[in-house]
């Protein structure tokens, strides 16, 4: 029988990802057991370049920097849900692109479920130039 104890929830912090955050408690909350959902952040941002706008930090000190302030954000993002008994983690990558980076860490950290939006901020642009995150996550799950 399938156990689903970790379940990756990746936020972009489009509506579709809110509506996912959601639903991965929802879905937690029904499971038996104590299930562990951890919101994932993936910074597209090109280190390289961001660090020539923003006062020349090194790649290292920047990297850390966006994934601060992107931990923040996704800490507010999810606030108003109910985690209930559940546990909630939040976690920060940088990389692109982001399916990539999202399917390492699911299997790095050994994911039971992925739940993801349908779409994403930008995602008609995105679908026409690149195919859409989701549905390259859902190929690897």
């Amino acid at each position: 029988m399938f156990t689903f104890d970790r379940i990756l929830v990746p936020v972009d912090f489009s509506r579709y990802s809110m509506a996912a955050a959601s639903y991965g408690v929802a879905l937690a909350k029904k499971l038996a057991g104590s299930q562990t959902v951890v919101f994932l952040n993936v910074v597209t941002e090109d280190v390289s370049v961001a660090s020539s706008r923003f006062g020349g930090r090194s790649g290292k000190e920047l990297a850390r920097e966006l994934k601060k302030v992107a931990r923040e954000k996704l800490e507010t993002f999810v606030a108003g849900i109910d985690p209930g008994e559940e546990i909630l983690e939040f976690d920060v990558v940088v990389g692109r692109p982001p399916s990539e980076r999202i399917c390492e860490y699911a299997a790095e950290h050994d994911f039971d479920m992925i739940v993801i939006g349908s779409a994403g901020e930008g995602a008609a642009l995105r679908k026409l130039v690149l195919g859409s995150t989701t549905r390259q996550v859902g190929r690897y799950a």
